[in-house]
Formats: C-alpha cells, sequence, structure tokens
C-alpha cells in the first residue's frame, strides 16, 4: 500500500484527529475505516432499490408507490399523538417550560 498526502487546513486535521482519538483510532486507521464505509450516492440509490425491491417481495407491495389508503392512517395518527399532548410536536423537542431559576435542589 503507498502513502499520500491530502493537504487540509490545520483545524480540518485537528478535528478529525481528536475525532478518531475519542473512539481509539489512530486518524489513519479511522480514515481507512471511513473510506471503507462511505457511499457514493449511486451506492446508496442501489442500496435503496434492493431494499425496495426486498420489501415488495415480503408484502407484495411496492413501498415507493403513493397509497392514499395509509397517507390517510398515518395522518390520523399522527393527529391523535399530537392532539393527546398539546405541547408535543414531532418537528420540535419537547420542553417541560419550566424556570430553572425556580429549582431548588436539596442535599440527600
Amino acid at each position: 500500500m503507498s502513502d499520500v498526502t491530502i493537504r487540509v487546513a490545520s483545524e480540518t486535521h485537528d478535528r478529525l484527529a481528536s475525532v478518531a482519538e475519542a473512539q481509539g483510532m489512530s486518524l489513519r486507521a479511522w480514515l481507512d475505516r471511513l473510506a471503507e464505509t462511505a457511499r457514493t450516492s449511486a451506492e446508496r440509490a442501489e442500496e435503496a432499490e434492493r431494499t425496495r425491491q426486498i420489501l415488495e417481495e415480503w408484502t407484495g407491495r411496492d413501498p415507493a408507490a403513493p397509497d392514499a389508503d395509509a397517507d390517510a392512517v398515518l395522518a390520523r395518527r399522527i393527529s391523535e399523538t399530537t392532539s393527546a399532548r398539546p405541547n408535543y410536536s414531532p418537528f420540535k423537542p419537547v420542553t417541560n417550560n419550566v424556570n430553572a431559576s425556580t429549582l431548588t435542589v436539596r442535599p440527600r
């Protein structure tokens, strides 16, 4: 295996090295693993198509095809979930609306 030099900003190098170190790896080993696991757009599209085919074989339906009935069931379930919890939204984190200055911590 031959070595190559990849030029990046020192900040980028330091960031990647710290990520690798946090995972107990050298930067070289971490980059090798990244190269093995990263997928191109074409590879991701192939995986998605294989997955679609498998799901179609299992269910007898194309999961990518529009399904008004399934969409209606999903919309109803989302509505039921969000109406049962008025402060709940699947699109933002749930907050407790507690003012931190009013909390008291008592030692045990």
